[in-house]
């Protein structure tokens, strides 16, 4: 592993910030990758930064991004792949993954068996999703909501509108987001909530509903004594002692300091040992090839996932999820759990509310009513 980082590093270095282009090596070895020059005015950091943390880079910064939630313009590699990415005669953009462009060249030279874009989709000519402009539509929501309540009753303190976090600061534990559901505005049958989540994560089915992915499920109750019937929606409870961060072996399953429990896919090894310990059966395991997937929703074959409370959205400063936006009958409400002024902690305050297996203590960030 040491002598392929090294080899890799060398093959950056000259290739790729230098620019060169070497030519086929006449003893019949393999040839030097063919790395087009970069086209825009410079990196996002200076050259002796890229020298000295470019396999940083190329990991994505995976523990300020996924984990601490820092999205700004240099964890990405969107820049580095439009910049680099080759063209066609008509100066159309060439996939970076084809034989020859600016990944899949050195992938091939080291014998790296690793595709990154079988889980991210963000290609020069992939459609990506205005997350400003999410954050923008979420703003003037909650501001038009919170301007009516004041000019309808006078005296009344305007709620604190959550401010969105900078992107180049991570998560603290001073928010815990969370979820709201009330069952007894549940529609027998409803859907919206999990189709607006497939929708928003790219989830498809099958053909086989005993294994596809589900991150919302529709669960049917019956209380055996009465026959009260009740509708409600499983996903991920975001619990604050998740039992599956407990059992996980490389550290994959892990939960913010925002209370959001994730799966962290560069390292999930697909051991399945969470699915096992989650009582709430909200995690699936992914078994076929992805396509089409969201740019914004890297899914990975032979990973495990479930319910990410929309945190794209999130870091995005989009305060609401694709199921509560969805919801008909406005069932579900997402929210920060430690803001007092939210409609959450109100709702929370004023109506009685409980956790799914109150016994395990997990203090779970997902609470229902009516049921």
């Amino acid at each position: 592993m040491k002598r392929l980082t090294v080899l890799l590093q060398g093959l950056f270095l000259a290739l790729v910030i230098g620019g060169a282009s070497a030519p086929a090596i006449a003893d019949g070895r393999t040839p030097l990758p063919s790395i087009v020059k970069g086209t825009g005015d410079q990196c996002v950091e200076p050259v002796e930064v890229m020298r000295r943390d470019h396999m940083k880079f190329l990991l994505h910064q995976r523990d300020d991004t996924v984990h601490e939630g820092i999205r700004t313009k240099r964890h990405s590699l969107k820049g580095c792949i439009e910049c680099h990415a080759g063209r066609d005669a008509t100066g159309k953009p060439v996939p970076v993954t084809d034989q020859g462009q600016f990944c899949q060249s050195c992938h091939s030279y080291a014998a790296v068996k690793m595709d990154c874009f079988s889980c991210h989709a963000t290609t020069p000519e992939t459609e990506r999703v205005d997350t400003a402009d999410l954050a923008r539509r979420s703003f003037m929501r909650r501001v038009g909501i919170a301007a009516a309540t004041a000019t309808a009753v006078p005296g009344l303190t305007l709620v604190t509108l959550a401010e969105a976090r900078p992107a180049d600061q991570a998560v603290t534990g001073d928010r815990r987001w969370g979820l709201m559901i009330d069952a007894s505005k549940c529609a027998d049958g409803c859907r919206a909530c999990v189709q607006a989540c497939e929708q928003e994560n790219g989830l498809r089915s099958t053909g086989r509903p005993l294994t596809d992915a589900q991150w919302i499920r529709p669960v049917h109750l019956r209380d055996r004594a009465t026959g009260r019937e009740t509708w409600l929606p499983m996903l991920c409870q975001h619990c604050e002692r998740p039992p599956c961060v407990d059992v996980c072996p490389t550290g994959a399953s892990f939960r913010r300091a925002d209370g959001i429990v994730l799966v962290d896919k560069h390292i999930c090894i697909g051991c399945r040992y969470c699915m096992m310990a989650c009582p709430y059966r909200a995690r699936s395991f992914i078994h076929e090839d992805l396509t089409g997937q969201k740019p914004h929703v890297p899914r990975g074959k032979g990973t495990v996932e479930s319910c990410t409370l929309c945190v794209h959205r999130v870091d995005a400063g989009n305060l609401s999820t694709a199921c509560a936006d969805a919801c008909p009958s406005k069932a579900i409400v997402f929210g920060d759990l430690k803001d007092p002024a939210s409609e959450i902690h109100r709702l929370l305050k004023q109506t009685a509310s409980r956790e799914l297996r109150e016994d395990l203590d997990l203090n779970t960030g997902v609470r229902y009513s009516g049921v």
